[in-house]
Order: C-alpha cells, then structure tokens, then sequence
C-alpha cells in the first residue's frame, strides 16, 4: 500500500490498518518519506498523491475504491466490507464520494506543504 505519511489523516489510518494488520500480510510504503519507491511500480508521485493505490495479492495495481478493496480483503474482519464495497451500485457511489474526498484532500495537502512539487 503505498500512503501519504506527510497527511496526518492518513497517518491515522494507516496506524490503525498496521495495529490490524497482525499477520503482517501489507507491505507499507510512504511515499512522502521515500517518493522514490514508486518508480518501480511506474506510478507518478501526483498520481499517488491523488488516490490511493495498492497492489493486489494477484500483482494488480489497484486505485481508489478498489485500492480499499484490495487492502480490506487482506485485512481479518473487513472480507464483509470488501465483499460489500464491490456491489455495483455500491461501489459506485463509493467511487464518486472518494473521488470528491481525494481531490479535497489533495488540494489541501497541496496548500499545506511543498508535497505536490517533489
């Protein structure tokens, strides 16, 4: 899961996935602290900044909703919520409320530090 270790907001999260994660099964990458990792992976620093990304147990590069997706199906106890997350009509208005919710929070990482212009 590649996350943005500068946002205090996603610092929590990824806190309380880690303490979740206890078979340890998610690889951690903080791409404010090592934006280098991503070009491995081909993925633009603006990009990651943006949306959430995570590569799938099968290889995939997963974004947005379906980044959730993946790392949930990974977490124990949150298969429901990935199961349920994946419903169309669901999954759809997920898509557009963390679309509104990534931008936001993007403009506003932008305004507070140097972040957008690694």
């Amino acid at each position: 899961m590649f996350y943005d270790g500068g946002c205090k907001l996603c610092r929590r999260e990824v806190a309380l996935y880690r303490w979740l994660d206890r078979q340890q099964r998610i690889q951690w990458l903080d791409i404010h602290a090592r934006p280098q990792v991503l070009t491995a992976f081909g993925i633009e620093l603006s990009d990651a900044m943006r949306q959430l990304h995570v590569m799938d147990a099968q290889g995939q590069m997963q974004i947005g909703v379906d980044a959730f997706v993946a790392l949930w199906q990974q977490m124990r106890g949150f298969g429901w919520l990935a199961k349920l997350a994946q419903l169309s009509p669901i999954n759809h208005l997920l898509e557009i409320g963390y679309q509104r919710f990534a931008c936001v929070r993007y403009a506003r990482r932008c305004r507070e530090s140097d972040s957008c212009r690694l």
